[in-house]
């Protein structure tokens, strides 16, 4: 799927599939809202404690909160690659510059929101016995917790059902674009500056760009590195996605500069993500 995903236009695929997900998205956060506030669930401190010290032990020794609170992917807070999707996609879908803060910032705060309704529903489904795996603890946490409002009883398996679907659209709509942009990165690797792919007319970098070229060699390690298990794959990403971010605030923090505004707001942020990172 992503791979034939990544190299479709975009105009074909991006929007409108993005632009249904968000239907999903907007139905799952009110349901997981009315879930939250309807059921009005006790958190087991003893079960789901708030904190736990600044060591935790883990079956592979202790780990501590610092750095690894600062390497996960906090998408609410700052993400490497959204700034690329931001760079990449965004800017073929606004009609307005002006629209692109309320858009951006106010995605930020709806993952924020996302992230503390899901906190709930991880507590509770920790309650219920969801826990196999993320999907089952996301949507088995929510529908259990409407499960509990007079009247819905007999709605659980069917919003179950529901938030598996949106949990699972959403993943996909994110390894796609994923590989769309690395496959565009990839071809860049092989490109003089001002170059664009048409202009490689012969030898192995005419190969190396070819779109479907290079999707492959996007592919093919991501497959290798799935089947290598989810908590490598987990440590990889949040820490490629932090040094990332670091470079986009960089980014921003040089052409501002360039423009002679001020971006001394981004010296300490940006030191601060490249360092602990």
């Amino acid at each position: 799927y992503i791979a034939i995903a990544s190299v479709t236009p975009v105009w074909i695929l991006l929007q409108p599939r993005d632009y249904l997900s968000s239907f999903l998205l907007y139905a799952m956060l009110f349901v997981a809202f009315v879930g939250v506030v309807g059921a009005h669930p006790d958190i087991n401190p003893e079960t789901f404690p708030a904190f736990t010290g600044f060591a935790v032990d883990t079956k592979n020794g202790t780990q501590y909160l610092f750095p690894i609170l600062f390497t996960t992917v906090a998408c609410g807070a700052i993400s490497g690659f959204h700034s690329l999707v931001s760079s990449g996609t965004t800017s073929k879908q606004l009609d307005n510059e002006a629209d692109a803060k309320p858009i951006a910032y106010g995605s930020m705060l709806l993952e924020c929101v996302l992230a503390i309704l899901t906190l709930c529903a991880i507590a509770y489904a920790r309650e219920t016995g969801h826990v196999k795996g993320a999907t089952d603890i996301f949507a088995g946490g929510i529908s259990a917790m409407v499960a509990t409002i007079p009247g819905c009883a007999g709605l659980e398996n069917i919003l179950y059902t529901l938030l598996v679907l949106t949990y699972s659209a959403f993943c996909l709509t994110s390894l796609d674009t994923a590989t769309r942009l690395g496959r565009f990165m990839f071809q860049e690797l092989w490109l003089e500056p001002g170059q664009v792919v048409g202009d490689v007319k012969d030898g192995i970098k005419k190969i190396l760009v070819n779109p479907y070229v290079a999707t492959l060699f996007i592919v093919i390690p991501g497959v290798a590195l799935g089947m290598g298990g989810f908590a490598k794959i987990w440590g990889l990403f949040g820490a490629a996605n932090q040094l990332l971010a670091a470079i986009g605030l960089v980014a921003v923090c040089a052409w501002l500069g360039n423009a002679g505004k001020n971006n001394g707001m981004f010296i300490i942020p940006l030191c601060f993500r490249a360092v602990v990172t």
